[in-house]
């Protein structure tokens, strides 16, 4: 038992991981998006985007050949145009490679353990969404759905108020994310965790 957990998770010498730290972490990468990109809304007419990114080529002072999983991390200002790359996109960015946060005391949040479970074992804080590249579009059939999910979103948020729009959405999409701490922690109490 103990001996396969440990030789399944070696990470492999070419895993884009092995590079975070490296010169300034700056780095440019060449990947397809794994996951459906998640967007938040955040302070200063800012919105924040998040996504798995299967690495292809990396470049740090030279360009090489990579393996794995990045959780990638951008924002978009007000003025950018809105383009999040979706399922299955090809995309060129550029950001600084780092490795997760651990725990830092006995009872904390592994962040970097909930990643490696997921088989991601890096981060990439790339620039603003709006400079990336997209070299190709995904056409699966996975995206299609994400997208459908992501209009149905859009469409319960452009005409119910945030609060009621993020609990519809969860409840409908299975996506908690926009609900806001201080709902969660009402539904929490109110011990409705089970339905939200």
């Amino acid at each position: 038992g103990g001996l396969s957990y440990a030789v399944c998770n070696i990470i492999p010498s070419s895993d884009i991981s092995r590079f975070a730290g490296e010169g300034k972490n700056k780095a440019v990468v060449v990947g397809t998006v794994a996951s459906d990109t998640k967007s938040a809304i955040r302070p200063y007419d800012r919105i924040s985007y998040s996504f798995d990114l299967k690495s292809e080529y990396l470049f740090m002072e030279k360009w090489r050949r990579v393996s794995g999983k990045a959780r990638v991390y951008s924002i978009r200002s007000g003025s950018g145009k809105d383009n999040p790359p979706r399922y299955g996109d090809k995309v060129v960015l550029s950001g600084r490679l780092e490795l997760p946060a651990g725990i830092s005391n006995p009872s904390g949040f592994d962040y970097r353990g909930l990643l490696s479970r997921r088989g991601i074992h890096a981060l990439l804080r790339a620039r603003p969404i709006d400079r990336f590249r997209i070299l190709g579009r995904g056409r699966s059939l996975k995206g299609r759905i994400y997208a459908l999910k992501n209009k149905i979103s859009g469409f319960i948020a452009m005409y119910m108020p945030q609060q009621e729009a993020s609990v519809l959405t969860a409840l409908i999409l299975g996506d908690r994310s926009g609900i806001a701490r201080r709902l969660k922690d009402k539904i929490g109490r109110a011990s409705c965790r089970e339905r939200v």
